[in-house]
């Protein structure tokens, strides 16, 4: 079972990580900026997986060497803030000099992700967001989202914790192969993402099934400019 963090992720998503925390050994690598809820995560997974080895961020040659060198034999979580996006990540493995066959034998997963406020269930209220809002994540015009309207259970709020929006990058043969063949991200993403949602998907799922508002939503996938 996951936590109440991981409930906006898809149920192929939970499959494929729940089927990373089953093996015996292997990385998942957690990847999100400060403020993502990586450590929500780690927290998440060893839940489930107790006898898991967590290490902290892989930010150095040796630290993400000794983590692929034990995870070989045992299963391993690790986090880096130094990617945004699950192919970032892979490529911060290869900038560390790790050698692509070790990390296509040997990394299982890459959650990449964002965190935001969820909406009280109690009292989310339906609305249909302008196309300044909607646009950005992608949805039709007259799309129904939902806004923080405030009660006695969120305390006037009208939000009740945070929940994960996840990119799930699962290494399967095809995904190894191509790591170890110097393959560019599109080939893996074209891969992946035919199957398991992107951030921008992840998060556009969020908002249209009442889980954050539209507004939190665009902040993800259209960054403030300064």
């Amino acid at each position: 079972m996951l936590p109440p963090f991981f409930a906006g992720m898809t149920q192929p998503a939970r499959s494929a990580v729940l089927d990373a925390l089953d093996e015996a050994g292997g990385l998942i690598l957690v990847a999100g900026p400060a403020g993502s809820g990586r450590s929500a995560t780690l927290r998440g997974l060893l839940r489930s997986r107790p006898d898991a080895l967590v290490l902290g961020d892989l930010d150095m040659p040796e630290t993400a060497a000794a983590a692929l060198q034990t995870a070989r034999g045992r299963l391993v979580l690790a986090t880096t803030a130094s990617a945004g996006d699950s192919l970032a990540a892979l490529g911060h493995l290869a900038a560390l000099r790790i050698d692509p066959f070790s990390i296509a034998c040997v990394l299982r997963l890459v959650l990449a992700q964002r965190q935001v406020r969820r909406l009280c269930p109690a009292c989310r209220t339906p609305v249909q967001p302008t196309n300044s809002v909607t646009a950005p994540l992608g949805l039709e015009p007259g799309a129904v989202a939902y806004r923080a309207q405030g009660c006695g259970c969120c305390e006037g709020s009208g939000f009740a914790g945070a929940i994960g929006a996840f990119e799930t990058l699962p290494v399967d043969a095809t995904v190894g192969r191509l790591i170890v063949s110097g393959s560019d991200q599109v080939a893996i993403a074209n891969h992946v993402f035919r199957r398991w949602p992107n951030l921008s998907a992840a998060v556009r799922a969020l908002v249209v099934q009442g889980f954050t508002t539209a507004g939190e939503g665009t902040a993800l996938v259209r960054p403030q400019r300064q």
